[in-house]
């Protein structure tokens, strides 16, 4: 079966073909404009069709209400070391108290609410996971400290990007109770060294 790209290689060399038969017709050369031009609308379509076919890089739209980063991935080695990472293994993110944390983008909920085994131990605290699966692989990103009794959104269930699946606030290990959501990024089958599966968000997210 062909694809948009073998359609689109018929158009152009039809198109050729049609412009050379115009220039050898002056007779009919009103008409084999005319046909040349609709053979460029033709390829015009087609390129659009191939575009919109091609497969789309995984992007995360903004999880909060502030568009500002208070701490990278990577930061603060030497505070992260107690957790055997080489540093800080998210980004986290401006985010008041109460106010709404968004999916990053279209997936399916693989946890929310309280760790299913550390509970209120995990420096997570009150959290959401999300699944997407995308062309070349999958991801899964996770909100940290949120707000308890305001999930939005349940395990099993779909999301779509931008939803509000929750309220931010300082749940886990939070230090000086600073309200922030904290956004991790698990890239399945990844290796990134001390970070395992775990990824920088940063150059994902569209700012």
């Amino acid at each position: 079966m062909s694809g948009p790209n073998d359609a689109l290689s018929r158009a152009v060399h039809l198109r050729e073909r049609l412009a050379s038969h115009a220039a050898g017709h002056i007779d009919g050369e009103r008409e084999a404009v005319e046909l040349v031009s609709l053979a460029d609308e033709l390829v015009k379509m087609l390129q659009a069709a191939s575009r919109a076919d091609a497969p789309q890089p995984f992007r995360l739209v903004w999880p909060t209400e502030y568009r500002v980063v208070t701490q990278h991935f990577g930061a603060r080695p030497e505070y992260y070391a107690r957790f055997n990472l080489p540093g800080h293994e998210g980004v986290d993110l401006r985010a008041k108290t109460g106010s709404q944390v968004y999916a990053c983008a279209e997936g399916r909920v693989t946890m929310a609410g309280w760790h299913p085994k550390r509970g209120t131990a995990h420096p997570y605290g009150c959290q959401v996971r999300i699944l997407h699966q995308c062309v070349g692989g999958g991801y899964e990103t996770i909100y940290a400290h949120l707000k308890e009794g305001t999930l939005q959104v349940a395990e099993g269930a779909s999301v779509k990007a931008g939803q509000v699946i929750a309220l931010a606030d300082a749940t886990g290990n939070v230090q000086a109770g600073a309200a922030h959501l904290h956004l991790t990024l698990r890239q399945i089958g990844a290796k990134n060294g001390g970070y395992g599966d775990l990824i920088d968000p940063e150059p994902f997210l569209m700012r």
